[in-house]
């Protein structure tokens, strides 16, 4: 997997509900962005950079719909706001690993599970497998939770879209409403009371981190789903941990080769990960915000330094197995937290072949 940079323009900023834009860019560049349904992209406008998933399926003239969640005194969301038809933006990518995977024999049931604007890669997955493989897909059964009835803004598409296709079951799941018609709680629970036995299930579940882990959590101990059978891209803040106040953080100084080829010592709080404290000294991106799934944060580590660190876990071995160039002593900086004994740690920012 190579990382490049696209090169689009805005072509529609539409509203969709109160606080979600429904946003398309069009290619400008001599080559589009070719994704799979379910990943997403890192995107650039007037030196912001976040990360979106695509809400539709891969067109034939390279063109990308986003829908984007509008935070209050967000920095994308001002220059959103502010951004006119025609506007420059940049893409990288795509990043991500939630994509739809050919069931075998064993799976009789897919289970959606979204919160928010973590529909939309849903939306893109269901939009592309209705459309080339409807009459063989198993029972799909998409949960889309929200706070009140206002948060699901596409909710009468996806209404519509089960009465249309028999195989697909469509459950809106609210937590804050106490007089809505249909299921209350969280979109997790109501999976796992729907199907206590998800031996021959698989799941996707895109949204909030919190949703992703405890879905997650609940779902392979109480449901017996198996853990290669979950797939979720979630995004955490790439922003270092604050300090709490009266409490003693030791302090590490990291020797780094940058890309560039010079050296430099960085002293940063034994809190959070390598990613985070890179990412504050502005020397790398994490586009995913920590959860092994695009590659940006990808580091060589000093030989004598490999031993130290915490073994790769199943998704940082994934990713990196496909990354190009990958090398040995390559690691993902968003898996590597900082502790007391990491102090000196040497890494190297450029992953190119030696």
């Amino acid at each position: 997997m190579s990382l490049r940079t696209y090169h689009y323009r805005l072509a529609l900023n539409q509203q969709l509900g109160q606080q979600v834009r429904r946003v398309r860019l069009e290619c400008i560049g001599p080559k589009a962005l070719r994704f799979q349904e379910g990943q997403y992209v890192g995107v650039s406008l007037n030196g912001v950079q976040r990360s979106y998933s695509m809400a539709a399926p891969q067109a034939a003239d390279g063109s990308i719909e986003l829908h984007i969640r509008l935070q209050p005194g967000g920095q994308f969301s001002h220059c959103l706001q502010q951004a006119q038809i025609g506007d420059l933006l940049s893409l990288s990518g795509p990043y991500g690993s939630c994509i739809w995977q050919e069931s075998s024999s064993s799976i009789s049931q897919v289970i959606m599970l979204a919160t928010g604007t973590g529909i939309a890669p849903l939306k893109a997955i269901l939009e592309k497998q209705l459309t080339i493989a409807a009459d063989t897909l198993p029972e799909i059964s998409l949960y889309w939770g929200g706070v009140e009835r206002k948060d699901l803004y596409l909710l009468d598409y996806f209404q519509g879209l089960a009465q249309q296709y028999p195989s697909l079951h469509f459950v809106p799941v609210l937590s804050g409403a106490t007089d809505q018609q249909g299921r209350r709680g969280f979109v997790q629970q109501c999976a796992a009371q729907d199907f206590p036995a998800m031996q021959h299930s698989i799941v996707y579940a895109c949204g909030a981190p919190a949703m992703v882990d405890g879905a997650r959590q609940l779902l392979l101990s109480r449901c017996q789903l198996a853990e290669q059978n979950f797939f979720a891209d979630a995004f955490n803040p790439t922003a270092v941990p604050s300090v709490e106040h009266g409490i003693e953080t030791a302090n590490l100084l990291l020797e780094i080769e940058r890309q560039d080829g010079g050296k430099q010592q960085l002293s940063v709080p034994a809190v959070g990960s390598l990613m985070q404290a890179l990412s504050q000294a502005q020397l790398l991106s994490g586009v995913c915000g920590g959860e092994a799934s695009c590659g940006t944060c990808r580091v060589s580590v000093h030989p004598d330094w490999l031993e130290r660190l915490p073994a790769q876990q199943r998704t940082e071995k994934r990713l990196l197995a496909v990354l190009d160039g990958q090398q040995p002593q390559h690691r993902l900086a968003c898996q590597i937290p900082l502790q007391g004994a990491l102090d000196g740690l040497k890494i190297s920012l450029s992953t190119k072949n030696p």
